[in-house]
């Protein structure tokens, strides 16, 4: 395609998308590569010498995560009987599995910050719905057979292609490619590209080939066989509802929608699960 495109003015969407996904390919626009201390945990978690003690001292380099995990461990969402006053007991508390999951989002929330006042509006709403995804995505795992840890890490980074989106036009501004964008346009390129460009996100930051398939697929209208892909399709359906989307519906039907149905669950399950999600949503997205 000819770089010298249009303006907005007269650009199709369809044209739009065409140079963005020409910018991915040439790797003019990028998301950074995962902080060193979410690589460094991930491989201690992968090794055979992994412990709390171990993850303890790498996490202990990094005070926003060590204030982070302390605050999850003594939240509802982990509550035990008694306070977390250490970084090793929290890491005991959490689990070490999910640790690694909660890293990931901690080192990720930077990816989600910027100085433009509007474009922060929309990322924070993303931020907002990748958090309350995870978690969503986690109790129905747990309440259906499936890994909840895996299904968290699945949640947090599903809608992640956004985020390159939004990054791709502000390259495209700033060449004056592009002028104002309506925030329909916006909106309609993230569902249009979110799905590919995020699974190449997760591959090139090498993450679990499953959790990356969450993010191809997770909009396919048919239930394929691809276990994370349930729940997360679910959680989107909850946060969705309770106003965690750039699109929020306060009407959806969940219980009517066919993924839960596949999921297994009963109308009684999803209730709770509401009702839970709405109970503690809001602090499990403060936490981060």
């Amino acid at each position: 395609m000819n770089s010298a495109l249009p303006h907005v003015v007269e650009a199709t969407s369809a044209s739009l998308a065409s140079r963005i996904i020409e910018l991915v390919d040439a790797d003019e626009v990028s998301l950074p590569p995962l902080p060193q201390v979410v690589v460094k945990a991930r491989e201690l978690l992968s090794s055979e010498s992994a412990n709390a003690k171990a993850l303890g001292t790498l996490l202990s380099q990094d005070s926003a995560i060590v204030t982070s995990l302390m605050r999850l461990a003594n939240s509802a969402a982990f509550g035990g009987l008694g306070r977390v006053d250490s970084l090793n007991t929290a890491i005991q508390r959490i689990g070490q599995r999910q640790i690694g999951a909660i890293v990931m989002g901690l080192g990720l929330k930077g990816h989600y910050k910027t100085s433009n006042p509007a474009k922060a509006q929309v990322l924070e709403v993303l931020w907002n719905h990748s958090v309350t995804s995870a978690f969503a995505a986690r109790a129905i795992a747990a309440r259906t057979g499936m890994d909840p840890e895996r299904a968290f890490l699945a949640g947090l980074l599903h809608d992640c292609g956004k985020v390159l989106v939004l990054s791709a036009l502000d390259l495209m501004h700033s060449r004056k490619e592009v002028s104002a964008l309506s925030v329909a346009t916006v909106h309609e390129l993230m569902r249009a590209l979110h799905c590919e460009l995020g699974h190449r996100v997760l591959e090139a930051w090498k993450l679990p080939s499953d959790v990356a398939q969450v993010a191809l697929l997770h909009h396919e209208p048919k239930l394929l066989d691809h276990g994370l892909v349930l729940p997360v399709k679910a959680a989107n359906l909850i946060t969705r509802r309770l106003g965690f989307h750039l699109e929020p519906d306060p009407t959806l039907s969940i219980v009517e929608d066919p993924v839960i149905e596949e999921l297994g669950l009963t109308d009684l399950q999803v209730a709770t699960l509401m009702v839970e999600m709405e109970l503690h949503l809001e602090e499990m997205r403060q936490l981060f």
